[in-house]
């Protein structure tokens, strides 16, 4: 549950929680973060940030290969332009689709998409 940095919710793992509540006696959560935070000294905070987003920053993402990505953007459009072609696809409009699916029980017919209009940049 990823949180905005002005937001009042903190995402905690139970195991923690456990753990905070059982060190906080009569203090609130508020006043027992902030005593913690204060027992560290400020330059070895930042530096264990720092440590934290260099690590993140150097671990190797996934493979992103320009050729397999082409290959693979080449591969959905023949497909959908077959598709076109036979009659599984009709354009309703611009952004209205109508599909033909196989299933179990037979072809399903008349089923629609509406994608929505886009609005400025994405989040």
């Amino acid at each position: 549950m990823p949180t905005a940095a002005g937001s009042d919710v903190i995402p905690l793992r139970k195991g923690t929680k456990r753990r905070l509540v059982e060190a906080k006696d009569d203090a609130s959560f508020d006043e027992l973060v902030s005593e913690l935070l204060d027992a560290v000294p400020p330059d070895a905070l930042r530096e264990r940030i720092i440590r934290r987003r260099t690590a993140r920053s150097q671990r190797p993402g996934p493979e992103r290969a320009l050729e397999k990505q082409l290959a693979t953007a080449r591969l959905a459009a023949e497909r959908w332009r077959l598709n076109e072609r036979d009659g599984r696809i009709v354009r309703l409009g611009p952004k209205l689709v109508s599909w033909r699916t196989q299933t179990n029980e037979g072809p399903e017919e008349n089923v629609r998409i509406r994608y929505p209009a886009r609005r400025g940049f994405s989040p």
